[in-house]
């Protein structure tokens, strides 16, 4: 007599396989929602004030760029990015803001794997999908500024250190500090992202005691 396996192992494999293609499915729907809503009119309008500081100072040359006083206050990894997509005098308006765009839709990705982290894949979906439609980041994301660098780089630098903390590889300590590095010269704003896992240990490290 031949045997057959059991109709309910095959439906929970059936119920598995479900399950991951639904876990999967909402964050790539996220995506390109988020890559819609961020490239549509990237080039659309003129640049403003900031924008042209931008633009100005990574056409210069790289050391006197350094000492330009209008951005004496901003890192320089934006303008470094400019300079290895493009040498051209006068790129137009969705070149200059492209890095932004690439960074505010990187940062869905990445919510969704803080948000994984944080409580599973509801929640990564609910972060992923809050920071796909928040306006401002929509806005900044089609700025020529390092804002959505910074909220890029904030958001995997915590991840980072949460799995740091919790599990102490090394492998995690070697990224954080790689994440860090460039969140900082993207934007010096990231230091108070610091401050607060800095806090948030000290917090611990007491409470332990």
């Amino acid at each position: 007599m031949i045997r057959t396996a059991p109709r309910y192992e095959t439906l929970t494999l059936d119920g598995i396989r479900k399950a991951r293609l639904r876990t999967w499915a909402m964050p790539a729907a996220l995506l390109v929602l988020a890559l819609s809503v961020r490239i549509y009119g990237l080039g659309s309008r003129s640049l403003w004030a900031d924008e042209f500081c931008t633009w100005h100072v990574s056409r210069m040359p790289l050391g006197e760029s350094f000492r330009w006083g209008p951005e004496l206050t901003k890192p320089p990894l934006y303008q470094f990015i400019l300079r290895m997509i493009t040498s051209d005098a006068h790129p137009p308006e969705w070149v200059l803001r492209l890095p932004a765009a690439i960074a505010g839709i990187l940062a869905i990705p990445a919510a969704f794997w803080l948000g994984t982290l944080a409580g599973g894949a509801r929640v990564g979906c609910a972060l992923a999908g809050l920071l796909a439609m928040q306006p401002f980041h929509i806005h900044h994301s089609q700025d020529a500024r390092s804002y959505s660098m910074l909220v890029l780089g904030c958001i995997l630098s915590t991840g980072l250190w949460y799995r740091l903390v919790a599990s102490r590889r090394s492998v995690d300590a070697v990224l954080y500090v790689v994440v860090g590095t460039l969140t900082f010269y993207a934007n010096y704003l990231s230091v108070l992202t610091f401050a607060a896992h800095a806090i948030w240990l000290a917090f611990v490290s007491v409470k332990r005691d």
